[in-house]
């Protein structure tokens, strides 16, 4: 017994009973009403997985039952049933939300093949929605969507660091949700009650690093035209998250030990010192343990930051969460009160295919064309603009399904996104490595919308 639940709604009792009967063979629980104010109250007691409504049941009418049900519940999934109809009277439906579209009389197999696809659309909005039930009570994870051993292997260890100062680094490639986890751990923590702040490390001169992370006062150096503050006083008190540790020059690292080790800065021109509360939090694309062997990361401090290491797996890790993180982004993405568009089977497949060098980032903005170019109609393989391959064919095969306009866009989107994180988002890298100037780079990376920034 599958024991999904089914609401038929028809005038006609007779039929209704024939499609229950028909549907509780498949091992279904169905309930019948035979009438708009039947169905209402119906909806209003049980949860439904999949509502079958006649377009003509006399009263309401089954276009505005449809529009009940989805008021009632978003994630049911309807269908629609019509002796006779028009392709007006279809296109509402679908605009409406309605699932499919079948013919009365409708036979067994019809029915549980429209039934089967509903239910793989319900499951995963119902599923996303009990997800954001659940972080409602841990807000601190509230925005990290998955169940795959891989996540939560590494979220387990870092709220288990959450209750600590202990300090922690986290590694991973670009859109892994590094920043996603740095900010659940300092909600989880006892400086909740101040707001994290970020620090993004980019490559630099020593003294602009040592400005940024520890402040200046007015006239230090040629620019420096008032004071600043610097992350670490802005963070007093509560958490740092140094983003792309790995950047920071070896100047500013002996600095960076010795404010973390004594939890005193001197600001660039400053003849004194100020004391700092930080928790630091650390995060970086690269391998440190390589960095140090290489003497571009000191060994002294690489100890002192890492406490615990907590790798984020990348989406081509954990698989299995790609049609959870795309129903949660498609209904991200939904206007309030607009219809959930479904997902197709074969794009689920695609972007399960796909090996996704932007990892979760890189999936948002694909679902989220996605939304836009389905116009609230199912989400098909077209509408997903990375266009996937599978791992075994040659990528260049993938392109002959495409116009050339879009095959030349999906190519330079993957090469620079394999660049970008290659070269952890650093442009003028990517644009030497690809014989161009940068502000080519950097308007392609524009035209596409391809994310370049680190974490």
């Amino acid at each position: 017994m599958s024991g999904e639940r089914i609401l038929i709604v028809d005038a006609e009792a007779e039929v209704a009973e024939g499609l229950a009967g028909l549907l509780r063979y498949d091992g279904y629980v169905v309930d019948v009403a035979t009438s708009p104010a039947e169905a209402e109250a119906r909806l209003g007691k049980s949860l439904y997985d999949v509502a079958i409504v006649d377009l003509h049941v006399p009263g309401a009418g089954g276009m505005d039952i449809l529009g009940r049900c989805r008021k009632i519940d978003p994630a049911i999934a309807v269908l629609m049933l019509a002796a006779f109809g028009t392709v007006d009277a279809a296109a509402k439906a679908f605009k409406l939300g309605a699932k499919d579209f079948l013919a009365k009389p409708a036979r067994h197999e019809d029915l549980s093949a429209a039934v089967a696809r509903a239910l793989d659309g319900s499951r995963l909005a119902r599923e996303a929605r009990a997800l954001r039930e659940q972080f409602k009570t841990t807000p601190s994870f509230a925005a990290i969507v998955g169940r795959s051993r891989a996540l939560q292997e590494a979220l387990d260890l870092a709220a288990k660091a959450a209750a600590s100062e202990i300090p922690l680094v986290l590694c991973g490639e670009t859109g892994t949700g590094k920043d996603l986890v740095a900010a659940a751990i300092h909600q989880a923590s006892s400086r909740a009650a101040r707001p994290m702040v970020t620090a993004v490390i980019a490559a630099g001169p020593d003294q602009l690093q040592k400005s940024a992370l520890f402040g200046h006062v007015k006239g230090a150096f040629t620019g420096a035209v008032s004071s600043q503050r610097g992350y670490f006083k802005e963070a007093d008190g509560s958490t740092l998250f140094l983003n792309e540790i790995a950047e920071v020059s070896l100047e500013t690292q002996v600095a960076l030990l010795r404010a973390i080790e004594d939890k005193r800065i001197r600001p660039v021109g400053a003849d004194h010192e100020i004391s700092t509360d930080v928790r630091i939090l650390c995060a970086t694309l690269k391998n440190l343990q390589a960095e140090v062997q290489a003497q571009r990361f000191r060994e002294d401090l690489y100890y002192r930051i890492g406490g615990m290491f907590v790798e984020m797996p990348a989406l081509r890790e954990r698989v299995e969460d790609i049609p959870l993180l795309a129903a949660h982004f498609v209904q991200e993405f939904v206007r309030q009160g607009g219809s959930i568009p479904e997902i197709e089977p074969d794009a689920l497949e695609s972007l399960c295919r796909y090996s996704w060098p932007g990892n979760v980032r890189e999936l948002k903005n694909v679902m989220e064309r996605a939304v836009l170019l389905s116009g609230g109609g199912t989400i098909r393989s077209s509408h997903c603009l990375t266009h996937p391959f599978s791992a075994s064919a040659p990528r260049s095969e993938g392109y002959c399904d495409l116009a050339l306009d879009e095959a030349c866009d999906c190519f330079t989107r993957d090469y620079l996104s394999r660049l970008l994180t290659r070269y952890g988002g650093d442009t003028q890298k990517v644009a030497d490595h690809a014989k161009v100037h940068v502000t080519t780079i950097r308007g392609k990376i524009r035209k596409l919308g391809i994310e370049k920034g680190p974490g």
